[in-house]
């Protein structure tokens, strides 16, 4: 009886643990494909850029990221998408922000957009990106001459 007792407390153990892990890897699944995106978008707009010898810039919403050809905020009118070249959704239930160099604080996008330049000379402004659902959070540090990400994350 002893053992069985036993073998039960083993079996709710390791059901607990096993729900709790599947949890976190739906908060992890959220926020790695519009992480992954924002990654390839940066690097797409530097290379751009570059090739191009034009701006580009990335535009932060509450809603996504998009990029547009030229130096701007994107367009308004009848057809909002029409100098968009890419853009990147952030799903719901997925919170956005950002932080420039030299502040302390976290902050989301405006609902006009907040913009993220690439010049033709290869250069990017820094930035950090911080992509937030519960607890569980991935922070991207954007190098100015690569526009690589450094990744920190955290998935309780």
């Amino acid at each position: 009886m002893m053992e069985m007792i036993v073998s039960l407390a083993i079996i709710a153990l390791m059901t607990g643990f096993f729900v709790l892990r599947f949890t976190d890897s739906r908060e992890e699944k959220l926020l790695t494909a519009p992480s992954r995106d924002l990654r390839l978008l940066g690097l797409r707009a530097l290379r751009l850029a570059t090739a191009y010898r034009e701006d580009y810039t990335l535009v932060f919403r509450p809603g996504g990221v998009a990029m547009v050809h030229g130096r701007g905020l994107l367009p308004s009118g009848p057809d909002p998408a029409a100098g968009m070249e890419k853009n990147v959704g952030i799903p719901g239930g997925v919170t956005l922000l950002l932080k420039h160099p030299g502040e302390a604080k976290w902050h989301a996008p405006d609902e006009d957009g907040e913009p993220w330049f690439f010049r033709p000379g290869g250069l990017c402004e820094p930035i950090e990106v911080k992509l937030a659902a519960g607890e569980a959070f991935i922070e991207l540090v954007f190098d100015p001459l690569t526009a690589r990400a450094d990744e920190t994350s955290y998935f309780p």
